[in-house]
């Protein structure tokens, strides 16, 4: 459900973009994805993608628990991301042809409060409005900021009487080449195989 969420909202950030005239965002994005830790090498490194919005999942709480599925408290966190040659004010406020962080952030909430993207999840909810950046990225001044979305989803336990115990381990392995190897690589088959059985408490 993580998964579809984000893929969800990502979708239909992608479609208020791609819509034509005062129907859609009037600003194209240079990347709209899930957050793969671009910040962790520095701002300097990814602000030639902004403007940007990135997704993340910050994590989720249990929420009610039942007999036979328990609901999560899910947060998800939209990083809206924008930089300018001007000044850090101009960043955050935008100036003609070139969209600020506070109209990124306005955006994703009138796009995605109150929605459930077509999921069986309850409608996403702005819990917050965070700051994470207002600096120099190089040249540009930088402007990134977070705005928390809660839903809550329910999951259901896989019935455990279905699997079996783990009894055997059975791994394949391929050994690094070294002396006269021929492509192509890797083989076909593995160079070498394990097959290991495992105890089972009681018997």
């Amino acid at each position: 459900m993580i998964t579809n969420i984000e893929n969800a909202i990502i979708a239909r950030i992608q479609a208020a973009q791609d819509a034509p005239g005062v129907s859609g965002l009037g600003y194209k994005l240079r990347k709209l994805a899930t957050y793969g830790g671009e910040f962790a090498d520095g701002i300097d490194r990814i602000v030639t993608d902004f403007p940007a919005i990135l997704v993340a999942f910050n994590g989720a709480q249990l929420q009610q628990e039942a007999r036979v599925s328990f609901a999560l408290k899910a947060t998800f966190g939209l990083i809206c991301c924008s930089t300018s040659l001007r000044n850090e004010k101009t960043a955050r406020h935008g100036v003609a042809g070139k969209v600020g962080s506070y109209q990124l952030v306005m955006d994703v909430i009138a796009l995605l409060a109150g929605q459930k993207l077509g999921l069986d999840i309850m409608p996403l909810k702005p819990a917050a409005i965070r700051p994470l950046i207002n600096d120099k990225a190089g040249a540009q001044l930088a402007s990134v900021y977070a705005v928390d979305f809660d839903t809550i989803f329910r999951v259901e336990p896989s019935d455990a009487s279905s699997i079996d115990d783990f009894r055997t381990f059975a791994p394949a392995w391929d050994i690094p080449p070294h002396g006269n190897v021929q492509p192509p690589l890797p083989a076909a088959e593995a160079d070498a195989h394990d097959h290991i059985t495992l105890p089972i408490q009681g018997e």
